[in-house]
C-alpha cells in the first residue's frame, strides 16, 4: 500500500512517527517493522486557474468521464507529460494530446519511404530519448518523444525501419494505440 501526503505534512506524517517508532524501540529494545514500504510525497495540484483542486473548490476532474471522451493512451500520455512538481491540470492541453494522437494515428495511414534524408535527426532523437529512459526521467522522455514527432516526422515520411523504431518508442506510453497499429500495418503482435 503506498501512503501519499503533501509536502506540507511531512513533519507531521513522517518525522514524528518515526521519532516515536525510535523511541518505542529503544525503549523496549526491540525492531519494528519499517512504517512505510512505499512513500509518495506529492505537491498541492492546482487546476489552470491556479486554484487547489478539491471538492469545496467544486474543481475535480472526473477520471470516468475523461475515459468516456479520450482515449486511455491521451490520459496517460498527458499525465506522463507533466512534471511531478507543481502539476497544474488543464483540459485544453489534454485535448492537444488527444490531437496527437489522432495525428499519429493518421501519419501511419501514409506509405513509408526509401528515403533516408532525415537519418541523422532520428538518430540523434533516439539517442536523448535512450539516455532519458536510462536516466529515468519519464516525463523528460514523453515530452521529446512529442518533440521528435513534431519536429522531425511530422511533416515528412519515415522509412518502414524509422516508422517501427518511433512505434517502439511510443509504446511505454501509448500502449493500446501502439500496439493497435503494429497489428494493422505491421502485421505482428508486439
Amino acid at each position: 500500500e503506498v501512503y501519499s501526503l503533501m509536502k506540507n505534512e511531512i513533519y507531521v506524517g513522517i518525522f514524528m512517527p518515526l521519532v516515536i517508532l525510535s523511541i518505542i524501540e529503544k525503549e523496549k529494545e526491540v525492531k519494528l517493522p519499517p512504517l512505510f514500504k512505499k512513500l509518495l510525497i506529492i505537491e498541492d495540484t492546482l487546476d489552470i486557474n491556479n486554484e487547489l483542486m478539491n471538492r469545496s473548490n467544486n474543481n475535480l476532474f472526473d477520471l470516468d468521464k475523461l475515459l468516456k471522451k479520450y482515449s486511455p493512451d491521451a490520459i496517460r500520455l498527458y499525465f506522463l507529460s507533466k512534471p511531478a512538481k507543481s502539476f497544474v491540470f488543464d483540459i485544453a492541453e489534454l485535448e492537444e494530446m488527444n490531437n496527437l494522437l489522432l495525428n499519429i494515428e493518421q501519419y501511419y495511414s501514409n506509405n513509408f519511404t526509401v528515403d533516408n534524408s532525415i537519418q541523422n535527426k532520428f538518430d540523434h532523437y533516439l539517442k536523448e530519448c535512450d539516455q532519458l529512459i536510462k536516466d529515468k526521467e519519464v516525463n523528460l522522455y514523453v515530452n521529446k518523444v512529442i518533440e521528435m514527432f513534431n519536429e522531425v516526422l511530422l511533416n515528412v515520411i519515415p522509412t518502414y525501419d524509422q516508422a517501427l523504431l518511433f512505434l517502439k518508442l511510443l509504446y511505454p506510453i501509448m500502449p493500446f494505440m501502439a500496439d493497435d497499429i503494429n497489428k494493422e500495418i505491421f502485421k505482428s503482435k508486439y
